[in-house]
């Protein structure tokens, strides 16, 4: 997982403390080496906040910014539009998992609105499937269209900011 789709997942509340440390394993391996994901990455057995500032100070690191829940969410919906659109996920599951993991958290962003209409009438209408699959599709497209991120950005932002970020996320 590249950091900025864990930095996003992680505002989200889509991402438990306890995998940050594997993430971090990951990223090394991967090739990528700064004083706080080595610390990270052999965290396993610290406090919640301090793999959290580990966390963060790795972002800070790594130049990125913390995004705000709203372009955490806009940045994993474009993730997974263009899984769709790769064909790495069917239309129907990239559907769902934007309904599920983004739609269900902040479900006041319009341009979710029409995934979780398709998903749903995808689940409740087998003999219109290809129908919606294709709408699905369209709308992914149109996402990834017009849909540009803010987010990921260099400059800096506190973990203090990251931190009550993800709370106030998961709080919802």
């Amino acid at each position: 997982m590249e950091i900025d789709e864990a930095v996003a997942k992680h505002v989200l509340g889509l991402l438990l403390v306890e995998s940050l440390p594997a993430i971090g394993l990951q990223a090394l391996e991967a090739g990528r080496d700064t004083p706080s994901l080595r610390q990270l990455a052999g965290a396993e057995r610290d406090s919640p906040d301090e793999i959290q500032r580990l966390f963060i100070g790795w972002v800070g690191e790594a130049g990125l910014r913390v995004p705000t829940p709203l372009e955490a969410a806009m940045f994993l919906a474009t993730v997974i539009a263009k899984a769709v659109l790769a064909g790495s996920m069917t239309p129907y599951e990239g559907a769902r998992q934007i309904w599920d993991e983004i739609y269900g958290r902040l479900p006041d962003i319009p341009e979710l609105t029409p995934f979780v209409c398709l998903a749903s009438d995808y689940e409740g209408h087998e003999e219109h499937r290809d129908a919606y699959s294709s709408g699905i599709v369209e709308q992914c497209r149109r996402l990834v269209q017009l849909h540009r991120c803010s987010w990921p950005t260099t400059t800096e932002k506190t973990a203090g900011h990251a931190v009550k970020a993800a709370k106030e996320t998961r709080k919802m």
